[in-house]
């Protein structure tokens, strides 16, 4: 009977790589969330955003959160999805960084849409 040689290509995930002084998850992109403690329907809320917004949505279509979720100009100024407690979990595991309010709020500064946010007269 002939030998067969089968080869496997087996790919290791690499560690949490830094760039500058953010970390990147291991889709290598910036990706930030807050702590859910925003109180809405019964459940705990957090913010997910991005350094640039293909990266946000992205990692919100790898987390599994339909792009109907979106929060971005011109209803917000600053670009992001709302989460529960349990997707902040899962996102957390695929590499979000978790961020207190005041780095959030450092967040939003870098990202948000100058003129963004379109506020209807009267």
């Amino acid at each position: 009977m002939p030998q067969v040689l089968v080869f496997v290509h087996v790919v290791i995930p690499k560690p949490l790589r830094t760039f500058g002084r953010h970390a990147l998850g291991r889709l290598g992109m910036a990706v930030y969330v807050d702590d859910a403690i925003w109180a809405w329907v019964g459940k705990r809320w957090c913010h997910l955003m991005a350094d640039d917004t293909d990266e946000l949505h992205c990692f919100a279509a790898h987390l599994g959160v339909h792009r109907l979720i979106y929060q971005g100009p011109p209803k917000t100024s600053a670009p992001h999805y709302d989460l529960t407690a349990y997707e902040r979990r899962r996102a957390i595991a695929l590499g979000a960084i978790p961020c207190t309010r005041q780095e959030m709020a450092a967040v939003f500064r870098r990202v948000r849409v100058r003129n963004g946010k379109v506020r209807k007269a009267g």
